[in-house]
């Protein structure tokens, strides 16, 4: 058998352009080692992390965590093949978990029994018909898992093992991802604006590179596409790092974008370039000030609101030289790294600096432009900081909701004003909802925790807000003033003729929320709302107390003479398959503005002493 340097030498490109990319992916190629393991940890890598975890403490809990869950894997039955809707996910999901722990046990503690048993998962993963190639990710996730797997046990695998595990990663993932033969295009999800982008060619390229020898033409191509779209989905991060999908599609997004600079800078030296471009490494700011003190995330877009340790800030800590970006990360892992689980964890013990540097954060504001920009306040770094945070944005973005304008609340360690965060996607295409389609009266809108009637905006005569419109932050400026404004003005075209809101953080006791409007030459009725779970009690018309964990609010309003605080439970949803939102309610003021004038309404929200 020729050597893969004289292999890839001689690879022809006949469906590629020659142009500079692909003559860099070319040349890397050539650096790829004949030997396993080549991806992530090689066999110097793993005795630097292995000393790497005996100098640092905060590691050592969450090595010994990996090896426990890998143990308890050991007993459980392999991977079946089972749809849930559409989708196989969830499987692909379970097998990257066990595949990436029990490799990393068997990596960390040299026992077979935990590469027998990934290799166990592999075998029946490989006997599947197919990994779902109609809903990528479920491919992208499971041809990761197998070559992780393939490329860390590969030294426990007899030849018909390796053969077997090759061969499915070859045809139900790399394969199954060729571009049309008739017209030569790539499929839509390798150079998509979106989380589709980075898992998908990510999770290839982790496949391609475990079995680059089978077949070095395919493997080629798998890299080379995806050195050439990535940028794509990257370039959204410009420029300041603001991710339009929203902190748990970063985490999906962004952590299959590190699977493949480092799974490429290990395997072949080299990231191509994509790691710097703008606005990627800055994304960990983004994600560093968008948790509260609370630990909750602004979770807009399609979000759950329970922050988790991640995998990539390390890689990008490290990266970037920036140990105060694991500020949080650290206390974190202190707290909860003996209870996480996700398939990432193992990537963590690589990705974590050599030395725990525990740094606090020297900014108390950041903002990010772009697609998608937020702004975020705080008064300190510490638990019972007061923190709010505001976006502007679009809903025609993918994973978006009718939320531009929305905010967050923080005081004392207590959120008072909530996102209610996503719909379970399954429970809803079920009831044959087109849950994708964005159009303005499309039935996405009508499911209440996607629509404007149940986030932190106000409404305008009963109607949604606008699906082409785009809010730009206006300006964002840190402390003392500690205020951000943002142009809702597109949000509301037809319905008003401007409009601004405005957020500030006045002193740790006082935030004041502000909004703006011009009215047009017709009746207008505005709609304020935001959700809560606390209890509220009404003092008087304009002044409500919202009670919470021992601790009190107060909400005023001011600039509205006839506005009356009213309280909606919005606990219970509309449609039986709809989530229920314990204990959550609406707060809520509405008031007739004149035609043809200037209105200015402001909310405080202050600490009751």
């Amino acid at each position: 058998m020729k050597s893969l340097h004289i292999s890839f030498l001689f690879i022809s490109l006949t469906s590629f352009h020659l142009h500079a990319k692909s003559l860099q992916v070319t040349q890397a190629m050539q650096n790829l080692s004949p030997t396993h393991p080549r991806l992530f940890l090689n066999q110097k890598g793993e005795a630097d992390l292995k000393a790497k975890i005996a100098r640092n403490p905060s590691l050592q809990p969450l090595a010994d965590r990996i090896v426990e869950t890998a143990a308890e894997f050991l007993t459980l039955p392999p991977v079946e093949r089972e749809l849930e809707g559409r989708r196989l996910l969830d499987v692909s999901r379970t097998a990257l978990s066990r595949i990436t722990h029990l490799s990393m046990a068997y990596r960390l503690t040299g026992e077979e029994k935990y590469a027998r048993r990934a290799i166990q998962e592999m075998t029946a993963a490989a006997g599947f018909s197919d990994w779902n190639p109609s809903h990528f990710l479920d491919t992208a996730e499971m041809t990761a898992a197998l070559g992780l797997g393939y490329d860390w046990c590969y030294s426990a695998m007899s030849p018909e093992e390796r053969d077997l595990i090759a061969h499915a990663i070859l045809e139900k993932g790399l394969r199954s991802s060729l571009p049309d033969p008739e017209t030569g295009e790539h499929p839509g999800y390798t150079k998509s604006h979106h989380n589709w982008n980075q898992v998908c060619n990510g999770g290839l390229a982790v496949g391609a590179l475990a079995v680059a020898e089978r077949d070095p033409a395919l493997a080629m191509m798998i890299i080379d596409r995806a050195v050439k779209y990535l940028p794509e989905v990257i370039k959204t991060y410009a420029p300041d790092g603001a991710y339009v999908e929203g902190p748990m599609y970063w985490t999906y997004g962004t952590t299959f974008n590190v699977m493949f600079l480092d799974a490429v800078e290990t395997a072949l030296g080299t990231d191509f370039g994509l790691g710097s471009m703008p606005g990627f490494l800055e994304s960990a700011d983004f994600m560093q000030h968008i948790t509260g003190p609370s630990g909750l995330y602004f979770n807009f877009a399609d979000c759950s609101e329970k922050a988790s340790l991640q995998p990539a800030l390390f890689w990008m800590a490290r990266r970037w030289e920036q140990p105060s970006l694991l500020w949080s990360q650290w206390q974190f892992l202190q707290a909860t790294g003996s209870t996480q689980r996700s398939r990432f964890m193992p990537f963590l013990l690589i990705w974590a600096p050599e030395e725990t540097q525990k740094e606090k954060p020297s900014l108390t504001h950041w903002h990010g432009d772009g697609s998608m920009p937020v702004a975020f306040h705080r008064s300190h770094w510490g638990a019972d900081a007061t923190y709010v945070a505001i976006k502007g944005g679009s809903p025609k973005l993918n994973h978006a909701h009718m939320d531009v304008g929305s905010f967050v609340l923080e005081m004392n360690g207590v959120r008072w004003a909530y996102d209610l965060g996503k719909v379970n996607y399954h429970h809803v295409e079920r009831e044959g909802i087109q849950l994708w389609n964005s159009a303005q009266d499309a039935e996405r809108w009508k499911i209440f925790r996607l629509g404007s009637f149940s986030h932190n905006i106000f409404t305008v005569n009963g109607q949604q807000q606008r699906v082409e419109g785009e809010a730009p932050i206006l300006s964002s400026t840190p402390a003392p003033e500690h205020k951000t404004v943002v142009d809702l003005s597109e949000l509301y075209l037809g319905q008003l003729d401007e409009a601004l809101r405005s957020i500030r953080l006045i002193d740790p006791n006082h935030v004041l929320l502000e909004d703006r409007v011009k009215t047009p030459a017709k009746p207008t009725r505005i709609r304020w709302g935001m959700v809560t779970r606390a209890k509220v009690e009404r003092l008087n018309p304009q002044v409500v107390s919202l009670k919470q964990n021992g601790q009190m609010l107060l909400a005023r309003i001011e600039g509205l003479a006839h506005a009356e605080w009213q309280v909606q439970n919005i606990s219970k949803p509309i449609h039986d398959w709809e989530p229920e939102n314990p204990g959550a309610s609406m707060l809520i003021f509405e008031a007739d503005l004149p035609e043809d004038s200037e209105s200015v309404w402001q909310v405080h929200f202050q600490e009751a002493r």
